[in-house]
């Protein structure tokens, strides 16, 4: 009987953020990224990869993976967000895929979509990692690929989030302020 109510509790405040905002779902859908944004995106990731401690951003085999990471990242953020019909902003995705109206969305199937495109890759200079923050915490723990020098520490990697802007990539230091990151093994080796 609780889940029962728990579940409608959850469906009547997606209801009401939909009605109070007077937005159709039109409106809040994410909007394709055009060209030109992707490109820029992924250009500016590229130079944070490059700038990351312990990568020699002088052999061009280097860039070249670089490019190919950023740009899985960037595109595969919009083309899952494109296929799950994502909304913004992302918790309240969130909430459609926690009360069934959506089936994918929440941070951990970005991370598990992310993981499985850059894991398939043939990689020599990055290493893919899983991370998590706020573990245990309702409503704060949040699931992202982490991308590290072949060879660093997890700490020396950038933590990639396609989630939080609903399908835009972006990309933070695993240590500052948006908290604190932590590997998560089990997932990765289960996986």
């Amino acid at each position: 009987m609780e889940n029962m109510s728990v579940r409608v509790l959850k469906m009547m405040l997606v209801v009401s953020v939909i009605a109070l905002g007077s937005v159709s779902c039109q409106v809040m859908r994410h909007q394709p990224m055009s060209v030109v944004e992707m490109d820029r995106r992924s250009s500016e990731l590229e130079l944070a990869l490059l700038g990351l401690r312990g990568v020699d951003a002088a052999g061009a085999d280097v860039i070249a993976e670089v490019n190919k990471i950023a740009r899985v990242c960037v595109v595969e953020g919009e083309n899952f967000a494109q296929e799950n019909r994502a909304v913004r902003p992302s918790w309240l995705n969130n909430c459609l895929v926690n009360v069934g109206i959506h089936r994918s969305g929440l941070c951990w199937h970005y991370r598990n979509h992310l993981y499985d495109q850059l894991h398939a890759m043939n990689r020599k200079y990055f290493e893919v990692h899983t991370g998590v923050r706020d573990k245990g915490r309702t409503f704060h723990e949040h699931h992202c690929v982490v991308i590290v020098p072949a060879g660093g520490g997890f700490h020396d990697g950038l933590v990639i989030d396609p989630w939080q802007e609903s399908g835009r990539t972006i990309w933070f230091a695993t240590q500052g302020e948006r908290g604190e990151w932590s590997y998560q093994p089990r997932w990765a080796e289960a996986h």
